[in-house]
C-alpha cells in the first residue's frame, strides 16, 4: 500500500473512532436527561433524547442493559396494585392482572438468573475439561513410546467399540 492510501486509511480509521465515540456520548446523555426528566426510561425515549437510533442503543449491552434495569425498576415501582374502591370485596380483573403478571415477572427473573448461572457453571466446567484435553495430550505427545510404531492396545481393529474403516 503506499504512502497515500496508508494515510487515507489512517485518518478514515480516525473518523470512524471519532464519530463512535460521540455516537456513544450522545447516548450516555441521552440517557442522563431521560432519568433527570423523570419521563419513562424507554429505548424509544433515549434514542430520541440523544438522537440516535434505537438499533445503536440495542447492540450496546452496556447501555440496553442500563436502559432495562431504568425501565424495570420504574415499571415495579408504579405499577403497584391498585386500591380496591370502598365496598368492593373482589379484586378487580386489572389488579389480578397485575399480580399475576407481577408474579410471573418474578419467577421468570429467578429462573434467568439460575439458568445464567448454571451456564456460567457449565463454561467452566467446560473451560477446564478443554484445558485438562490439551495437558494429557501435551503429556501424551512427550511419551516417547507414543510416537513408536507398535499400535499397542486396541490394535486388533476395534477403537473405542467402532470398527476401523
Amino acid at each position: 500500500m503506499n504512502p497515500s492510501r496508508q494515510r487515507q486509511a489512517a485518518a478514515l480509521r480516525k473518523a470512524a473512532s471519532d464519530k463512535a465515540r460521540r455516537t456513544r456520548q450522545a447516548a450516555e446523555e441521552g440517557l442522563r436527561r431521560v432519568i433527570k426528566s423523570g419521563g419513562p426510561v424507554t429505548f424509544a425515549a433515549v434514542a430520541r433524547a440523544a438522537k440516535v437510533s434505537q438499533h445503536y442503543l440495542h447492540r450496546q449491552p452496556d447501555l440496553a442493559d442500563r436502559i432495562k434495569l431504568l425501565r424495570a425498576a420504574q415499571s415495579a415501582s408504579t405499577n403497584k396494585i391498585p386500591q380496591q374502591p370502598a365496598g368492593h370485596d373482589e379484586p378487580t380483573p386489572i389488579a389480578v392482572l397485575r399480580a399475576r403478571l407481577s408474579e410471573e415477572r418474578a419467577k421468570h427473573r429467578d429462573e434467568t438468573a439460575e439458568l445464567r448461572l448454571r451456564i456460567r457453571e457449565l463454561e467452566e466446567k467446560c473451560a477446564a475439561a478443554h484445558a485438562e484435553i490439551q495437558r494429557l495430550a501435551a503429556a501424551y505427545d512427550s511419551i516417547p513410546s507414543a510416537s513408536n510404531t507398535d499400535p499397542g492396545p486396541g490394535s486388533d481393529g476395534v477403537i473405542w467399540g467402532c470398527e476401523k474403516a
